[in-house]
């Protein structure tokens, strides 16, 4: 930095004229509050003052554009492969979006407004004696809703450079707070200027990874910190291998997580079916009589009230009956699709597979105790991940938790199977019953 400011002055102090020849002029319809070159194709990302993002080819031809958001773009910044682009938002939300169709990668919340993003490579300290072979022990999992970026994202791409060199994303916020993160991902440190007033405009990290450099504006007053980072540099391997496992775990987390949404919203579908078919009947019962009573007393007597019977043949009909034992069915059905499709992946060869007992709910939840099980391994490792914060006892009490929801995962598939057998007799003896 200091070889970079004295030649900047040098230019300023001997008036050195540099000329530039225009290549091209283009009107834009709204103000752009950021923009930055792609450091390895020729396209330009420009963030709009409406909190859409545009990426541009030198041609002027469009890539892609994001619709504006609920909070406007302050920073954008590139991966230093040029295959990720970063986005950064007033409200503190910053997004990694994939450079070829604008597609989140990965999302956070630092909670405040930001100010500035950089992204820096360091391939002297690549780490590559490192071979992740988790793609050899566990599934790969095919999407389950294509529209939704939380299960079709490859954790490879997400953690690393396409070299696989380390890299860290800076942040600098407006209240003077500098926070690094590895790959992008993982957060290992947050560094705080003296005053909570100064807005941080400038950052970067020393070749060496020994040295932070931060600009800050205190109004019309800039300051210049250089900070020691005694850590980064004797650990930016390990936390590299950290980030990946962040990565894979943070992906797969995501993907119980919409397999769980999309369980839950199949089993509401039914239960609203279920009441919207007999909310009428259900009005008219008499005081402190329900449902559940007048179908126990026609099980019971084997003989339906004159008027749950007229209800049956008149509202719903026996067709309508089936109908709905159908659609009930085949929310069960939704249900266990989600639980139960996987795709295994055997030395590139793809196998289709239904099964109860490897459900792909299942399969997600077991390649999560692979990785954790990695990251146990590591976290055991105490000189070179131990110092890092890895807690052995944190991690073998998320594997207890893990494997107790595999076992309840399970269960839930047995259920849904009785269920479906036990919906199609039910809806049987409704309309014998009628």
């Amino acid at each position: 930095l200091d070889c970079a400011l004295d030649w900047a002055m040098d230019l300023l102090s001997n008036k050195v004229n540099l000329c530039y020849k225009l290549r091209s002029e283009r009107s834009l319809s709204g103000d752009i509050v950021a923009l930055q070159w792609s450091p390895k194709m020729d396209l330009l990302a420009l963030a709009n003052s409406d909190g859409s993002v545009v990426l541009n080819r030198l041609s002027w031809q469009r890539v892609w554009i994001t619709s504006p958001g609920h909070s406007s773009v302050t920073a954008i910044s590139w991966r230093p492969d040029g295959r990720v682009l970063v986005v950064g938002h007033k409200d503190g939300l910053v997004t990694l979006r994939e450079v070829e169709d604008a597609k989140i990668l990965h999302k956070f919340n630092i909670g405040i407004e930001i100010m500035q993003l950089s992204w820096a490579a360091y391939p002297k300290f690549s780490c590559s004696g490192y071979q992740d072979n988790s793609s050899l022990f566990t599934c790969l999992l095919q999407p389950l809703d294509e529209n939704d970026y939380e299960t079709a994202v490859d954790p490879n791409q997400l953690a690393s450079c396409d070299d696989g060199t380390p890299s860290v994303l800076m942040i600098g916020d407006v209240s003077g707070s500098v926070y690094l993160y590895v790959s992008g991902l993982f957060h290992v440190a947050t560094v705080r200027l003296h005053s909570p007033v100064e807005k941080v405009v400038w950052t970067m990290l020393s070749r060496d990874l020994k040295y932070l450099l931060v600009v800050s504006a205190n109004g019309e007053k800039l300051m210049y910190y250089s900070f020691t980072i005694p850590l980064l540099k004797p650990r930016i391997s390990e936390l590299n291998l950290v980030a990946l496992k962040f990565a894979f775990i943070s992906c797969l987390i995501k993907y119980i997580n919409v397999a769980l949404k999309g369980m839950s919203e199949a089993w509401e579908d039914a239960l609203l079916l279920m009441d919207a078919k007999m909310a009428d009947y259900a009005v008219n019962l008499p005081d402190g009589t329900t449902l559940a009573d007048e179908l126990l007393m026609l099980l019971a007597s084997g003989k339906a009230r004159d008027e749950l019977k007229e209800f049956l043949i008149n509202e719903l009909t026996e067709k309508g009956l089936q109908k709905l034992g159908l659609s009930i069915k085949i929310s069960y059905t939704t249900i266990k699709k989600i639980a139960a499709s996987r795709v295994l992946k055997y030395n590139g060869w793809y196998k289709t597979a239904v099964s109860k007992l490897l459900a792909n709910l299942h399969s997600a939840i077991t390649s999560l105790q692979y990785h954790m099980s990695e990251l146990l391994g590591m976290s055991n490792w105490y000189d070179k991940f131990g110092v890092l914060g890895l807690s052995p006892n944190d991690v073998k009490a998320c594997l207890t938790a893990l494997r107790c929801f595999a076992v309840k995962t399970h269960e839930l598939l047995l259920i849904i199977e009785n269920s479906i057998k036990s919906g199609g007799i039910f809806f049987e003896w409704l309309i014998l019953g009628a």
